[in-house]
């Protein structure tokens, strides 16, 4: 019963993903297509950690801590950079990440 629910929450998270993509292309849905993207991510989240084989609850709980962490300075540097600084601070830096990630 549990890797239904699993696999149904891996099929919900995943057409939420997909919606958010689509919806963070016009500013007028824009609202809607990160509160998708979120929601996507925490049912993603909630799946993963009810599998009967993840045994060790810590690692996920230090990852949502570590999220949350993430998203809290996101929010501080946020508000004391304009959108376009904030642009310029993290792009080269998101590159350095994807060339970590995949290597």
């Amino acid at each position: 019963m549990t890797h239904a629910v699993a696999q149904l929450a891996a099929v919900l998270a995943t057409a939420l993903f997909i919606f958010s993509l689509h919806w963070m292309n016009d500013p007028k849905t824009a609202r809607r297509g990160v509160a998708a993207g979120v929601t996507g991510m925490l049912v993603a989240v909630v799946a993963t950690w009810i599998q009967p084989e993840i045994i060790h609850h810590g690692w996920v709980a230090l990852a949502i801590v570590a999220g949350a962490a993430g998203a809290l300075v996101a929010v501080v540097v946020t508000d004391r950079r304009l959108a376009a600084e904030m642009t310029r601070f993290l792009l080269p830096r998101s590159g350095v990440r994807i060339a970590v990630v995949t290597e």
